[in-house]
């Protein structure tokens, strides 16, 4: 198991082929589909996947965000960019494959459209679902991490809210996490681990 629903109370399990939610708290299990399917992100209702491709239907498009529940396969988003989708909340999902992010209810509706200049990567979300995190690094040989910043969001407003700078950098992407109520970012490595209080 390697997913956890933003709130911290459901886990994704890959039953190959199938996907599984696990309750946290009692390790009970229940089955969502028995077809192949790879989640790439878990909520406590279902999972989504950019695997699934509905190129029958949209031919011209590259990106696909599938999102699955005991009511089945809904497609989310289709489009010309995608990337690995991950649940900010139950009902929101942040599209980061984009180079503008996308973050879509699970009806489909997009909600709003992020303005980020430059590369970045998913980097976390808090417990309650106020705030997350994007990380913007460049690379000095593709490998070697040359500058790394870290991008504080509201998820209810999209608006930036602080910008944490590492003192130190981490060989690949610094490990994150946020406090359960968004308040604390914490950003480090093996070695050291930096804990910042957020306005």
């Amino acid at each position: 198991m390697e997913n956890v629903s933003p709130d911290g109370s459901t886990l994704g399990n890959a039953t190959s082929p199938g996907i599984e939610l696990v309750d946290a708290r009692t390790l009970k299990a229940t089955q969502l589909t028995t077809s192949p399917a790879v989640d790439t992100s878990v909520s406590s209702k279902g999972f989504v996947t950019d695997n699934v491709h509905w190129v029958h239907d949209y031919p011209k498009d590259l990106g696909f965000i599938t999102y699955t529940d005991a009511a089945g396969r809904h497609l989310l988003y289709h489009g010309k960019c995608g990337g690995r989708p991950q649940f900010l909340s139950d009902d929101l999902v942040l599209e980061p494959g984009c180079k503008s992010p996308l973050i879509i209810d699970t009806h489909g509706n997009l909600v709003r459209t992020l303005s980020v200049k430059g590369g970045f990567s998913y980097a976390g979300v808090s417990q309650n679902s106020k705030r997350f995190a994007l990380q913007a690094a460049s690379f000095s040989d593709g490998h070697s991490i040359k500058q790394e910043r870290f991008l504080i969001y509201s998820v209810d407003t999209g608006d930036p809210v602080a910008e944490v700078t590492p003192d130190g950098l981490a060989e690949g992407q610094s490990w994150t996490a946020f406090s359960p109520d968004g308040s604390m970012f914490v950003v480090g490595s093996p070695l050291t681990l930096t804990l910042y209080r957020l306005p």
